[in-house]
């Protein structure tokens, strides 16, 4: 588990009320939003599968959807808005770093859940311990403490959002959400019973 503590860039002046007074989608349509984006992004992604695997692929893939997964992690964590907007922002500043990171049916469910859970400890004043985590998202305890090392590395400790990147950013994920296109899963999902037990692991 990583601490947060002098590594990590600050939020500037940005206080926890300034960033809930940014928010301008509710909780639910923010996470059904970033559900159907993120879906499409690995149905679209998954056309052209990368070559290269990283430490979040998993040899076969798991049963659960992305946006079901995502459905989980927020029905189980309750994850503010800002928590999907500093995420989505975290998976493509990775991508850009090196493309093995860019989502698909493989490692989306690694790479999510490290990113919501890194936002959620570093914008939110009460979180979740990573052991927690693990459980939502079906790793070890372990394991999720290596890939939160491993994308804080990545991403340099650089967590914070300007104003205007935030903004952007939600406008960004809006526009993807609501985008036609030939995605299947993609809306519509449904929230997991939170204590049912799920394997993303292998």
């Amino acid at each position: 588990m990583i601490g947060f503590g002098q590594q990590v860039e600050e939020c500037g002046e940005w206080t926890l009320e300034d960033i809930e007074k940014m928010e301008t989608v509710e909780k639910d349509d923010m996470a059904s939003v970033f559900a159907n984006a993120l879906q499409k992004e690995v149905n679209r992604n998954s056309l052209t599968p990368c070559l290269k695997t990283s430490n979040f692929h998993s040899t076969r893939e798991p049963e659960i959807s992305a946006s079901a997964y995502v459905a989980r992690i927020f029905s189980m964590t309750n994850c503010s808005p800002s928590c999907f907007v500093f995420a989505w922002r975290y998976l493509k500043q990775i991508e850009s770093e090196d493309w093995k990171f860019m989502v698909n049916k493989l490692n989306v469910h690694r790479l999510v859940l490290t990113a919501i859970m890194i936002a959620s400890k570093f914008i939110e004043d009460k979180y979740y311990s990573n052991q927690y985590w693990s459980r939502v998202g079906g790793i070890t305890n372990d394991e999720l403490n290596a890939l939160e090392r491993e994308m804080l590395f990545t991403l340099s400790f650089k967590l914070s959002l300007t104003r205007p990147e935030f903004l952007s950013l939600e406008s960004h994920l809006k526009v993807l959400s609501e985008s036609s296109d030939d995605c299947k899963n993609a809306s519509g999902y449904q929230i997991m019973d939170s204590m049912q037990i799920i394997e993303v692991s292998g």
